[in-house]
C-alpha cells in the first residue's frame, strides 16, 4: 500500500507537508512548545491530514522562527500570539535596531579604554535582560562587534582585551542563578575548550544559559586535557559535558573529541559547540548544539 499523502484536500496544500517533528527541528521549538501555542494561543493554524496529523507549510515554520526570537528576547507569547507576520518583523526589527544602538554605547567606551562605564552599561544592561538573554542576546553579539573592529583595525588589542575581561567577570557573577535548593539540584554540566584552544567567553555564556535553565554549571575554562574533564565529570556526577570549540584546528579537535567519549562513562552526554563545531565531522556519542537556544533545550531534556 502507498505511503504517499494526498494533500489535495488540505487547507494550505500543497505546501504543508512537514510533520510536527520535522517542524520542531526547524523552528528550534519542542513539539510541546508546538502545540501549546498553537492549542492556547492559537500562534499557528497548522493543515490536517484526513487522519488528522498535523503538518506544517513554509509559512507556518517562518512565523513560528519569529515568535521564538521575540520570545527569546523578552516578549510572552501571549503578548505576541495575536500578530500577523509583518507587525512580528517590525517589532523584532525594532528590538535589533535597540540592540544595536545601545552596542554602541558600548562599543565607544571600550574605544576609550573607559572599564568603569563598560562595566556600568553591561550591568544595566544584564539587570534589564537578565542572565540568559544578556548572555545570548547582548553579551556575544558584542564580543562578536568588538572582535570584527579589531580585526579591522578600527579598536586596539587592548580595547578588546578590556571588554573580554569585564565580560569574563559580569559572566561568572551571572552564572551563579538565584541559589535556590532547586537550582543546586539540577543536572551537572562541566563546560571546557579542548587542548589548545583559549577562547571560553562563549563557554562561560553558554554555561550562564545552562545555569539559568535549571543546571549546575561546573566550568573548567579553556585548554583542558582530556583526563581532567574526564575525572572532573566522574567526581562531580556530571550529566553532560560541554566542550567549546572555537579556532582549534579540525584534526586537534576531533583527536581530542574522540578521546574524551572514549573516556566518559557512556552515560554522560558530550555536547560540542562554538563556531568550530560545524566544521567537525559528525560523531557517534556526540552531539553539535547549534547555538546557546539550543543548550537550553538540551539541558531541559535531561532536567
Amino acid at each position: 500500500m502507498s505511503t504517499d499523502l494526498d494533500t489535495t484536500s488540505w487547507p494550505h496544500a500543497p505546501e504543508a507537508t512537514l510533520s510536527v517533528g520535522k517542524a520542531s527541528r526547524l523552528t528550534g521549538l519542542s513539539v510541546e512548545v508546538l502545540r501549546a501555542w498553537e492549542r492556547r494561543h492559537g500562534a499557528v493554524t497548522p493543515a490536517r491530514t484526513p487522519g488528522g496529523t498535523r503538518r506544517y507549510g513554509a509559512a507556518d515554520v517562518t512565523r513560528l522562527q519569529l515568535l521564538r526570537q521575540l520570545v527569546e528576547s523578552g516578549d510572552r507569547i501571549g503578548d505576541v500570539a495575536a500578530l500577523d507576520d509583518d507587525a512580528l518583523r517590525a517589532r523584532l526589527a525594532t528590538r535589533c535596531i535597540a540592540r544595536d544602538s545601545d552596542t554602541s554605547a558600548v562599543v565607544s567606551a571600550v574605544r576609550d579604554l573607559d572599564g568603569h562605564t563598560v562595566k556600568r552599561l553591561l550591568e544595566a544592561h544584564l539587570a534589564e535582560l537578565g542572565p540568559a538573554a544578556f548572555a545570548t542576546d547582548f553579551a556575544m553579539p558584542l564580543a562578536r562587534t568588538v572582535g570584527d573592529a579589531w580585526r579591522r583595525g578600527e579598536l586596539s588589542i587592548a580595547a578588546e582585551h578590556l571588554l573580554t575581561s569585564v565580560l569574563r567577570s559580569i559572566l561568572a557573577g551571572a552564572m551563579e542563578g538565584d541559589g535556590s535548593t532547586e537550582a543546586r539540584l539540577g543536572p551537572r554540566i562541566v563546560f571546557a575548550t579542548p587542548s589548545g584552544e583559549p577562547h571560553d567567553l562563549g563557554l562561560m555564556a553558554a554555561a550562564v544559559v545552562a545555569a539559568h535553565a535549571g543546571a549546575v554549571p561546573i566550568v573548567l575554562g579553556a585548554d583542558l586535557p582530556v583526563d581532567e574533564v574526564v575525572e572532573t565529570a566522574r567526581r562531580t556526577g556530571a550529566e553532560a559535558v560541554a566542550v567549546g570549540v572555537v579556532t582549534l584546528e579540525r584534526d586537534r579537535a576531533e583527536a581530542w573529541l574522540g578521546a574524551l567519549r572514549a573516556a566518559l562513562p557512556s552515560g554522560v552526554q558530550l555536547w560540542v559547540g562554538g563556531a568550530g563545531a560545524r566544521l567537525l565531522l559528525p560523531r557517534r556519542g556526540a552531539t553539535v548544539v547549534g547555538d546557546l537556544s539550543g543548550l537550553a533545550r538540551a539541558v531541559a531534556e535531561i532536567h
